[in-house]
């Protein structure tokens, strides 16, 4: 009977840590989901991917940003998507983790959600 106990917890855990960690991807084709597609390039130093993800004028800084996050070394556990208030028809979204806090807006380009202005701090 203790088996069956622990496999109905170890189930219902697993299902947990899945919905609150693993599951927690943004919808495609959201300005979330373009600054977690920011994030992942810019932990793997992707350079290419990041400015993929920028409009031309957003594309200077990215060097730096990205070795500023690379050497902050954010866990993909840690880092925090919120929405910001930006003005129309630009979408701030503001990213925390240990060590910086980056903000970005963004500006829907032929449906996909470009990077128009980003800081970090």
């Amino acid at each position: 009977m203790k088996w069956i106990y622990m496999i109905v917890i170890l189930i219902v855990g697993g299902v947990l840590v899945y919905y609150l960690f693993i599951a927690r991807q943004a919808e495609p084709g959201t300005p979330t989901a373009t600054a977690q597609a920011f994030m992942k390039a810019a932990m793997k130093n992707d350079i290419e991917q990041v400015k993929s993800l920028c409009q031309s004028g957003a594309q200077g800084s990215m060097d730096s940003i990205v070795s500023r996050i690379q050497s902050a070394k954010p866990d993909s556990l840690t880092i925090k998507y919120s929405n910001m208030n930006s003005k129309p028809p630009l979408r701030g979204i503001l990213i925390t983790f240990p060590g910086a806090m980056i903000a970005m807006e963004m500006l829907e380009e032929n449906g996909a959600w470009k990077i128009a202005n980003i800081t970090i701090n």
